[in-house]
């Protein structure tokens, strides 16, 4: 998004601080500073005086980390009190439906961004991925209380049993170690979350090309499910 003057605001989790830590040393790798950081209770009910504070310092954009839905929502809804329309990019929590549900007004949710993924992206003609809708339309009468959480939500889930089940195949066996050299050895395993696919020395898994930057507020009408659009 080409902004220099970065803000982060995380909750006070494990979780919240190790991601701020690692997106201070992120901006460091560009010779960035943060002009304000904040580490807050999530559980905090007004986070206006943060946003107050940031927007003293000067910054351009707001990085938020917190995987809690009622907190993010007060992060997008204070800034939008505050008619202060600089973009807050964060963790994928603020792409959820329920984050939207929680807001003020929904038109705060726009200028949001979040870290994505490629099953959740459509087409020109506003269609998933195949291998995604055959998934939603196989599932249809099972995953719609989840929705509102995102694809990823039960996607995830999904997945680590297919790749379970892929390294026993290939094995031939449940042993752990002849499972694990089964998928060190399977070039892709492809899953509607995503592709995965382990070498020896790389057991990350998931593949970065299928992480995306994600509009909060781009979802299809009538769908049901959250963002599907390219940031």
């Amino acid at each position: 998004l080409k902004k220099t003057r970065i803000a982060i605001i995380d909750d006070n989790t494990g979780y919240g601080v190790l991601s701020r830590d690692t997106a201070t040393k992120f901006l460091a790798a560009y010779n960035l500073k943060p002009v304000y950081t904040a580490t807050v209770d999530p559980n905090k009910p007004d986070v206006t005086d943060e946003l107050l504070k940031a927007k003293e310092a000067g910054a351009d954009a707001i990085t938020e980390w917190s995987n809690a839905a009622g907190f993010v929502a007060r992060l997008v809804n204070a800034r939008g009190e505050q008619n202060w329309n600089v973009p807050i990019i964060g963790h994928p929590a603020i792409l959820q439906e329920t984050v939207a549900k929680l807001l003020s007004k929904r038109s705060y949710w726009e200028n949001a961004y979040g870290v994505g993924y490629a099953h959740q992206v459509v087409d020109a003609q506003g269609n998933l991925p195949a291998n995604v809708r055959a998934f939603m339309d196989k599932h249809k009468d099972t995953i719609g209380p989840y929705l509102a959480a995102g694809l990823p939500a039960f996607l995830q889930g999904h997945a680590a049993v297919t790749i379970y089940a892929a390294g026993v195949t290939k094995a031939g066996d449940t042993d752990p170690f002849k499972v694990k050299a089964a998928l060190e050895s399977i070039p892709a395993i492809d899953t509607p979350y995503g592709p995965f696919s382990y070498t020896p020395t790389d057991h990350n898994g998931y593949r970065d090309d299928a992480i995306k930057l994600l509009v909060a507020n781009a979802q299809l009408p009538n769908q049901g499910y959250p963002p599907v659009k390219l940031g």
